[in-house]
């Protein structure tokens, strides 16, 4: 699924700077399919959105999972500005790319997964997704800062049951 001012080839110019409004196209695009109950899963930012449908359209999901991601309110989650930021600063001046300081550990290991990683990113030739731009990027913190600003959710404080599961 793609949300207004992703930079995929569906994408419109408007940028979204709130979780809110992406739950609202998110929501859009799923009617517009036809479909009444879905299964969603939501990684890292798509799980901040996924959390915001099932709130506010519980009528639409009969599943949710969610990976990568936090709660409103989650601990850090409003400091993603300095984290991206530092993440780039280390990068640049490691002269490595901004994926290896922020998405992999920088153990020996970490960094081998980071290099493969960014090997099978560009063995895509075509039909590849075009590089964020700096609004989207902005937007996108915008909007996570903000998530992370919110009163902490808890499950007394929501209409959805959650079960927690740890994967290894």
């Amino acid at each position: 699924m793609f949300a207004r001012g992703w930079q995929t080839m569906l994408c419109l110019s408007q940028q979204l700077s709130t979780i809110e409004a992406m739950a609202t196209d998110a929501v859009a695009f799923i009617r517009a399919l036809g479909l009444t109950k879905t299964d969603l899963l939501g990684f890292s930012l798509g799980g901040f959105i996924a959390q915001v449908i099932a709130q506010k359209h519980p009528d639409l999901v009969r599943r949710i999972i969610l990976a990568g991601t936090s709660a409103a309110g989650g601990e850090g989650v409003s400091n993603v500005g300095a984290v991206l930021q530092n993440a780039v600063a280390r990068a640049t001046a490691e002269k490595k790319h901004p994926k290896q300081p922020l998405f992999f550990t920088q153990s020996q290991d970490g960094q081998k997964a980071a290099a493969e990683f960014l090997q099978r990113l560009a063995a895509r030739q075509q039909e590849r997704d075009l590089p964020a731009t700096q609004e989207t990027i902005v937007a996108q913190v915008t909007a996570i800062t903000k998530w992370g600003s919110r009163p902490r959710w808890t499950v007394s404080n929501t209409r959805c049951w959650w079960r927690t599961a740890t994967l290894t």
